[in-house]
């Protein structure tokens, strides 16, 4: 396929021709995401109006528009669709003048195939692509003409007459723009320059750019003026054109002066810059002069660095592209601030454009300081703050306002302690830590923890505290208190761990163990039972047993079951002594 999937609108009033189209346009290789068909013209704006189309396809003959006119009022709704003319051979004349008004190109509807077809839609969105482009850069070079801060205009070479000239010149030289396009170049200059003027004219057949260098012009009011002048030439409508572009250096040499006296200034703030350093950039990013405390800290000699590029050192190589691609800004007229590092030290820079008097960004001034020790603190600070944000601990910052005993009021709460106690940061800022604290928790825990800040010392408890849908808790709370540099006491941090499971598991324990001592008590009750109540019956028939004389007995069955029974007695009495020994250990 070519090109990526397209919109195409076909206004065709025959079904037949239409038909025909349509045929031809599946059988190319262009992608047609839709096909599109109006019988009128008013149809077919209608679908402009509320379709992305990509292109058109447009009958002459339709029945609520004339041929000539169809095209213009398409292009009164859109512009920039390139537009293809179906035409039958009688009206290809008409065609070919359609086509000058700016349709892209047109087909017989007699000769129509799908490999005319393609070629005449690619040409056609090409051709249309490429005339838009065209319009916009001429737009574009025509409002950065007309805008440009400094004067210009073009001439021609052959007669020296004005042909343009921008607002910044109206301005300046205080001509209007009739009168300037009413004048030749000879006649801003002072007599003795037009002569110069002539002579110099007679390169006009280069066309590259060209500094023209220092020259006199004379102003509507009879001021003459010093200016540098850039000029390029121009064919345009077949004729030969000087671009000139003009900046005002009359007051050059004042400029210069004052300048002189910038850079003595300049080289002793430099000098005597602590911490860091000053320098100036070219526009390329070389060294032009550098100078700072820095260098004699370190002990170096900031000449080696003249005419080398910034950060050219090996040590700061892994910030080196970052760091150009910064000062590139600069010459577009920012002012940008950048870190890197290098020889064990961090260092922070601001980087501003210096303009030259044509307002071109030409130098870049650079203020480094040795930012080391802050960057090292900034970054334990992070790790801190790292900490204690994603601990998996419930950690909180109480402020202790004006040293005043409970005053304490909370100003952060971790992620963890908010998901612990239900209360958003919000809804802790600013309030005492009681906050969490009920009917069931402990008095002599609330208590230690009072003792405890009131004498800015470090305490450990546990306790239930609540949250704020009512449900208890058991926390471990350890608080230490914090000092300033006069060992005033600022603030607390309390860091708090969720107890709950481990307290239920000991209350579960040693609710199981109150039991079992139960169950056991109760079970040498009854070996005691087993022991001294059980055991006198059996040991009255045991002495009943022996008092028996089983010789005196004749019969044998009663003498067997009389020996039975003993048996069995003293297996009882075995049991039950068992019993009662197992019992008492």
């Amino acid at each position: 396929m070519l090109f990526n999937p397209i919109n195409i609108l076909v206004i065709e009033d025959n079904l037949g021709d239409f038909f025909l189209i349509e045929t031809c346009l599946h059988d190319t290789r262009i992608d047609t995401k839709n096909i599109l068909h109006a019988q009128t013209l008013q149809q077919g704006i209608a679908i402009l109006s509320s379709n992305t189309i990509d292109l058109l396809l447009l009958d002459l003959t339709l029945p609520d528009s004339l041929a000539g006119n169809s095209y213009i009022e398409i292009q009164s709704y859109k512009k920039n669709i390139p537009v293809i003319i179906l035409s039958g051979a009688k009206n290809e004349d008409m065609a070919l003048d359609i086509m000058k008004q700016g349709a892209q190109d047109y087909l017989l509807k007699d000769e129509l195939n799908p490999k005319i077809l393609e070629k005449t839609i690619l040409y056609s969105i090409e051709r249309k692509r490429n005339l838009t482009l065209l319009d916009q850069s001429q737009a574009q070079y025509r409002l950065l003409f007309d805008n440009n801060p400094l004067p210009m205009w073009t001439y021609d070479v052959e007669t020296l007459k004005f042909e343009m000239v921008n607002d910044a010149a109206i301005e300046h030289y205080g001509y209007s723009r009739d009168e300037f396009l009413g004048m030749t170049i000879l006649e801003i200059r002072p007599d003795s320059e037009k002569q110069r003027v002539k002579e110099f004219n007679f390169a006009k057949h280069t066309n590259r750019l060209k500094h023209a260098g220092e020259w006199q012009h004379l102003k509507k009011n009879g001021e003459i003026i010093n200016v540098e002048i850039t000029s390029h030439l121009l064919e345009f409508d077949e004729k030969k054109l000087k671009l000139i572009v003009v900046y005002d250096v009359t007051d050059k040499l004042r400029a210069k002066e004052e300048l002189e006296n910038s850079e003595k200034v300049f080289r002793s703030l430099a000098e005597s810059f602590p911490n860091g350093a000053i320098s100036l950039l070219d526009s390329d990013f070389n060294f032009l002069y550098t100078n700072g405390v820095a260098y004699q800290r370190l002990g170096l000699n900031p000449n080696l660095n003249i005419g080398k590029k910034f950060l050219w050192r090996d040590c700061y190589k892994n910030d080196k592209k970052r760091v150009l691609s910064e000062l590139e800004k600069c010459l577009t007229g920012e002012t940008v601030s950048f870190e890197f590092s290098g020889m064990d030290k961090v260092y922070t820079s601001v980087a501003a454009p210096i303009f030259s008097e044509r307002g071109i960004a030409e130098k870049i001034i650079v203020i480094t300081q040795d930012i080391t020790d802050k960057h090292k603190a900034e970054q334990h600070l992070k790790l801190l703050e790292s900490v204690i944000v994603n601990s998996s601990n419930g950690i909180m910052i109480v402020n202790n306002p004006n040293g005043k005993k409970n005053g304490l009021e909370i100003i952060f709460a971790n992620k963890a302690q908010q998901e612990m106690t239900g209360y958003s940061l919000n809804e802790l800022m600013g309030k005492n830590p009681r906050i969490f604290q009920g009917i069931d928790t402990d008095k002599h825990a609330s208590d230690q923890i009072k003792n405890a800040t009131d004498k800015r010392q470090k305490t450990s408890v546990e306790l239930i505290n609540y949250r704020k849908d009512g449900t208890a808790y058991w926390v471990n709370l350890s608080i230490v208190p914090i000092f300033d540099s006069k060992r005033k006491c600022t603030h607390f941090i309390g860091l708090s761990k969720d107890v709950t499971e481990r307290k239920l598991s000991e209350q579960a324990m040693q609710k199981a163990n109150e039991e079992l001592m139960e169950k056991n008590n109760r079970l040498y009750e009854i070996a005691m039972i087993n022991s001294h109540i059980i055991r006198k019956p059996v040991a009255n028939i045991l002495g009943a047993m022996g008092l028996i004389d089983k010789s005196l007995i004749n019969n044998a069955e009663i003498v067997e079951l009389i020996e039975k029974i003993e048996i069995s007695t003293l297996e009882m009495d075995s049991v039950i002594h068992d019993i009662a020994g197992k019992a008492v250990v």
